[in-house]
């Protein structure tokens, strides 16, 4: 595909999982990334990603590649169609912020500039972060004549554009051992996900399953029976695509 239509220009959304444990503050793509032993998924895949686009740099010189080593994503478009969700113990940048350091790295393509590792933070520290967790935040990166001028209260300013989406009344209650959870199911927007998952909960599928990930104050993941995160399957054959609603 690459070849038949003479692409050359790769511009690759990494992350700064890619960095070793942090020697100094704040990090830029100077610092040391993490070395072979790696046990989380998501971090493991961002390597992988990296490492391949770097071989492919060597072999084809005549190849423009970007990485762009993203800190923690949050805040939301004033359109409400453009949001992400923050975790509590990295540097925060506005997703707008994002997009727009995308636009300033494929300008970057017009200087035929070969292989660019970028990062893309605010070089502050979080002001919400726990102070039991390690801190770690970025230098923006200069060279790409960028910089996140969204600052942390902005970020939040438009949290209720969010909440533009009709209630809906199915849930389901979930039986742990912490007490009751009840799921808020969104039927009108997600049909064939609320209706897989509910043909799942009938089943006994998730019966005796653990939640695989837990973040405090974030998100905890289950309805994997492997207790892996990587399981899983559909109650039908019916294939449908991830529907993420925004509340």
């Amino acid at each position: 595909c690459v070849e038949v239509y003479n692409i050359k220009n790769f511009l690759c959304l990494s992350s700064t999982t890619a960095y070793d444990i942090s020697q100094y503050l704040p990090l830029d793509e100077k610092h040391p990334c993490i070395g072979d032993i790696i046990t989380n998924t998501y971090r493991k895949s961002k390597c992988l990603g990296e490492h391949i686009l770097k071989d492919a740099a060597i072999v084809h010189h005549e190849w423009n590649i970007i990485l762009l080593r993203c800190f923690n994503q949050v805040g939301a478009h004033e359109s409400g169609l453009i949001d992400e969700d923050p975790l509590d113990f990295e540097d925060y940048i506005h997703v707008v912020d994002v997009v727009i350091g995308h636009i300033a790295a494929m300008k970057k393509f017009e200087e035929n500039c070969g292989l660019k590792i970028y990062n893309l933070g605010t070089d502050k520290e979080c002001p919400r972060c726990s102070s039991d967790r390690a801190i770690i935040y970025a230098a923006p990166a200069l060279e790409l004549g960028w910089t996140a001028k969204r600052d942390f209260d902005e970020m939040h300013k438009l949290d209720f554009v969010l909440i533009i989406e009709p209630a809906t009344r199915g849930k389901v209650v979930l039986k742990a051992t912490v007490g009751d959870i009840e799921i808020q199911l969104f039927s009108k927007e997600c049909p064939l996900a609320c209706q897989n998952f509910v043909q799942l909960c009938m089943d006994g599928y998730y019966d005796g399953t653990i939640f695989h990930r837990v973040v405090p104050n974030s998100i905890a993941e289950g309805g994997d029976p492997t207790g892996s995160g990587e399981g899983g399957e559909f109650a039908t054959s019916v294939f449908f695509p991830v529907r993420i609603n925004s509340i």
